[in-house]
């Protein structure tokens, strides 16, 4: 529903929201808790960002638990797609973060420190330091 406010349109669940809740928090979007996009109840308003205004939507196939669940095994990411219903790629975009990056990664705590780089060259020096210590790799190597 679109209702004029000040000689402007706006949405009438929007307008329900700011009159009864307060102002809508910038880069945020009204929610229907209910599932009526026709709905104006302040009750059944919430305000979220877009990324979850859109995973609440009829199409989505996913729920936060099933993301982590995806992340967390190290099956074969068309095993997890077939089993999710969803594409490979899809897979591929969870377990590197690239889609539902808000949903935090359960291998990594959320207090640890992000991995250092590692140089090529310090890297190839571990390597070389590791065969010097045991004669098997050193013949390995050679």
């Amino acid at each position: 529903m679109v209702r004029t406010v000040g000689g402007r349109f706006a949405l009438a669940h929007r307008v329900a929201y700011e009159e009864h809740v307060g102002p809508i928090p910038d880069g945020m979007e009204i929610d229907h808790l209910c599932g009526n996009p026709a709905c104006v109840n302040p009750d059944h308003l919430e305000a979220v960002s877009h990324a979850e205004n859109v995973r609440r939507g009829r199409a989505t196939k996913l729920a936060s638990a099933d993301v982590t669940e995806i992340r967390r095994f190290p099956e074969k990411q068309q095993v997890l797609a077939d089993r999710y219903g969803i594409s490979q790629s899809q897979v591929s975009r969870i377990k590197s973060g690239a889609s539902w990056a808000d949903v935090p990664d359960p291998q990594v705590p959320t207090d640890a420190e992000p991995p250092r780089p590692v140089s090529l060259a310090s890297a190839s020096e571990k390597r070389h330091d590791q065969a010097a210590q045991d004669p098997t790799i050193s013949t390995l190597a050679a």
